[in-house]
């Protein structure tokens, strides 16, 4: 199984099992970092979210995943999302809608500058689902499932990431 698949299965798990566990605070702002796992191929993510106040915050978030695929190679990118909170019981839920930006980075030819060179950049249409649960004062986790939309065809996201808030609404 891929460590990315394995790390959100883990921290599932512990979410759900932890008995001290509870709701992500109502802060003014989350730092968040971890993985996902685009096209089948698991890639780093890192972010902040900024709550104006209980229910609705703007996020941006910047990740990379190295070796997509053998056309397109290495991507990378950055999105900016509105999101939705609400609190019910110890979990977070969040659902958010927004645009993504991706740059496809194709490995250099054989003969030629070793350099790699962009092949595409474009942006998408996004959505995410996203579970949260605190597990201590300062720490927390969150996973769900995402969309990025193209023209004509729908790619999931699976997302999971450390949660650190900052400040109280």
């Amino acid at each position: 199984m891929k460590p990315t698949v394995c790390c959100a299965i883990a921290a599932a798990l512990a979410a759900t099992c932890c008995p001290g566990a509870e709701a992500q605070t109502r802060s003014r702002a989350d730092l968040e970092f971890g993985g996902l796992v685009m096209g089948g191929q698991p890639g780093f993510v890192m972010g902040a979210t900024g709550w104006v106040n209980d229910h609705s915050g703007v996020v941006v978030r910047g990740f990379v995943v190295p070796g997509f695929s053998k056309i397109e190679g290495n991507i990378r990118g950055f999105e900016t999302l509105y999101h939705y909170r609400r609190f019910l019981g110890d979990f977070e839920i969040n659902l958010g809608a927004g645009l993504m930006y991706l740059t496809g980075q194709e490995s250099a030819v054989a003969g030629s500058p070793t350099v790699p060179r962009d092949r595409w950049s474009g942006w998408l249409s996004r959505g995410d689902l996203l579970v949260g649960r605190r597990l201590l004062k300062r720490l927390g986790v969150k996973a769900g499932l995402g969309t990025r939309n193209y023209i004509d065809d729908t790619d999931y996201i699976v997302r999971f990431t450390i949660v650190v808030p900052l400040g109280k609404q």
